[in-house]
């Protein structure tokens, strides 16, 4: 074996014990900003679900348990999209097929609401087929099988 201290014999980090990769980089790099696609999936997520808690708040407060209900029944899923969202800046890809499933759900369960007129209506609709189809973007998808 070459003497990798020779003058000969030009630096290669791999025949050296102990040392460092070629290409170390003694500090992290910074990590990537969040996609405008997440981003925007994040914003209307956790809208829909403060929505729902300022209208279950309301209903409770001003005494009408059955509306509370109603409200509970039809802001479930967009409340827990809201506690989900929180997690799209580290949370790994299953997150984001979970939320995808979610969404789809409350897409599809607020057609029959609207179909009654009961909360969310129309609003859930939209809100759930925004998230499904900004999360279904393929940046999105890298943005969560990004290494961390």
């Amino acid at each position: 074996m070459p003497d990798p201290h020779s003058p000969q014999q030009p630096y290669n980090a791999s025949t050296v014990p102990g040392a460092p990769p070629p290409f170390y980089r003694p500090y992290p790099v910074a990590p990537p900003r969040m996609p405008g696609s997440v981003r925007a999936a994040q914003i209307i997520a956790l809208l829909m679900g403060i929505a729902g808690v300022v209208a279950i708040g309301a209903a409770i407060a001003v005494g009408r348990a059955e509306l509370a209900g109603q409200l509970t029944a039809g802001f479930l899923l967009p409340i827990v999209l809201a506690a989900m969202a929180f997690a799209f800046g580290s949370a790994g890809n299953g997150l984001r097929v979970t939320a995808i499933v979610l969404a789809s759900l409350q897409a599809l369960l607020s057609f029959g609401a609207a179909a009654s007129r009961q909360p969310p209506g129309l609003l859930g609709v939209i809100s759930g087929g925004a998230v499904l189809c900004l999360l279904a973007q393929q940046t999105a998808k890298h943005w969560f099988e990004r290494p961390r």
